[in-house]
């Protein structure tokens, strides 16, 4: 055999003998820090959807909030504009009496006042609160637990993470 080829196959021989033998521990050392890596993206990343869910949550109690004044807002001027529905209403019914007593005629009968919403309509409506109430509640509560790191929501890969931050499977 060729002295260089010799030489070359000893030198192959020599690689895997050092890697079966642990000379390979700078690919181990590699492997390690790769992992040390995807860790810390993983931890970084769920901290990052932490920090996402928690504004979100934070959002929709801020919604709620608002939702909340509007609807008292909004509540108050159907009240306000049904007492003036039925002052107009007693109005007119005074002037058409009016009218009548001088001796006129009325040519249109008098309107009917709104009846306000169905027991039915009333309800709906109180359902639907309840359920925009139970709603803001969950949403503290995840704003709660998520502002004090403990989520057991799935993160975008859809894998939940341990306490250290590593992800578990999926």
């Amino acid at each position: 055999m060729d002295p260089e080829a010799a030489a070359a196959g000893t030198g192959l021989w020599a690689a895997a003998a050092q890697a079966r033998t642990g000379g390979g521990a700078p690919a181990q050392d590699e492997r390690e820090l790769k992992r040390q890596r995807r860790k810390q993206s993983n931890r970084e990343s769920a901290r990052r959807s932490r920090l996402r869910k928690q504004a979100e949550c934070e959002e929709l109690g801020s919604r709620v909030g608002g939702l909340t004044e509007e609807n008292e807002r909004l509540r108050a001027e159907v009240k306000r504009l049904l007492e003036q529905c039925t002052r107009l209403h007693d109005d007119n019914a005074r002037l058409r009496g009016s009218v009548e007593a001088a001796g006129g005629v009325v040519g249109h009968p008098a309107p009917e006042l709104p009846k306000g919403p169905t027991e039915a309509e009333k309800k709906a409506a109180k359902d639907a609160g309840a359920k925009a109430a139970a709603e803001a509640m969950d949403a503290a509560k995840r704003a709660a637990a998520l502002a004090a790191g403990d989520s057991d929501d799935p993160d975008e890969d859809g894998s939940k993470d341990d306490e250290d931050g590593s992800k578990d499977s999926k």
